[in-house]
């Protein structure tokens, strides 16, 4: 079951069930383009993630209801409160997420969909910390046989001109 968390809207504590993958998503694009978008887009925004956040009729009731001051305060806050970081100045496509999804399938054996729908970042940390103790058998022999990924294009560019500069 999933962990709860506490956010605080216009001085109340409202408690949701943690986000999964999907809905952590879907908050970092809007959290992401509201950082970036002009003030006629910027309520939509907001209202959009007080619906993915606390449902379709409280999320707008919520929205409706909070005077903008602890609006502002809120948004600020929600990035701490969902162990996020803070979006930056521009609109951002959040990385990453595939290493991660293709890291738990193979560990695990979880589809693309399970994963999606059921981790939370909690969870996820808690993973990290068991695997770091406990590394999955595919890192383990990797690791025995001295096997490295092959280089990126940018990494063969880099080591080409390192050759001529020395550094």
């Amino acid at each position: 079951m999933a962990g709860q968390v506490v956010l605080r809207v216009a001085g109340k504590g409202r408690r949701i069930d943690e986000p999964p993958f999907f809905l952590l998503r879907k908050i970092i694009r809007i959290y992401g383009e509201l950082a970036v978008a002009p003030a006629n887009r910027q309520a939509r925004l907001i209202r959009e993630l007080f619906v993915v956040l606390f449902g379709r009729w409280r999320g707008r009731w919520l929205f409706w209801t909070t005077p903008s001051r602890d609006m502002a305060v809120f948004l600020a806050a929600l990035p701490d409160q969902l162990g996020l970081e803070t979006a930056t100045g521009t609109a951002s496509n959040p990385s990453g997420w595939g290493d991660v999804y293709a890291h738990l399938a193979a560990t695990f054996g979880w589809e693309y969909g399970y994963i999606d729908h059921h981790l939370t970042l909690s969870a996820l940390k808690e993973l990290a910390a068991y695997l770091r103790n406990h590394p999955p058998t595919h890192l383990l022999v990797a690791a025995y046989l001295d096997y490295e990924p092959p280089l990126t294009l940018a990494e063969k560019r880099k080591r080409f001109f390192a050759r001529f500069t020395g550094k």
